[in-house]
């Protein structure tokens, strides 16, 4: 009589459990933004941000020719609250005492801590 009970419960386990499909990078981004990033020109490495130029107050400087999109904030409201599975690579921020990572950015390729120019950044994911 227990393996009756034991089978809805190990099955209502199995489906909470169950793998998430994966979400793009880009269903986390407006639908303009797709389509600007879309038409963006060639990127030049010569700009501020390769440069290492920053503002007074800490910011990146806009570069000249490169669009808006590419300092866009603007995200997807109905994605707001959902559990998703999302692959991407890490940037680590801040770690333990034991080198476990407990802060890092989620950025869609790899080498974005040091490409030019970096995600936008709604094309990054705070992990706590």
């Amino acid at each position: 009589m227990r393996a009756f009970f034991l089978v809805p419960l190990l099955l209502a386990s199995t489906l909470a459990h169950a793998e998430l499909p994966e979400t793009d990078w880009l269903e986390l981004m407006p639908k303009s933004d797709q389509r600007a990033l879309e038409q963006m020109p060639e990127i030049d490495h010569d700009s501020p941000e390769a440069m290492g130029t920053f503002t007074d107050k800490g910011g990146l400087k806009q570069s000249k020719g490169l669009p808006a999109v590419m300092y866009s904030t603007k995200t997807v409201a109905a994605m707001n609250g959902k559990d998703i599975r999302l692959g991407g690579y890490p940037v680590p921020l801040e770690s333990d005492a034991k080198g476990n990572s407990t802060l890092f950015f989620l950025v869609p390729y790899p080498g974005a801590c040091i490409h030019v120019p970096p995600p936008p950044p709604n094309q990054l994911v705070l992990v706590r």
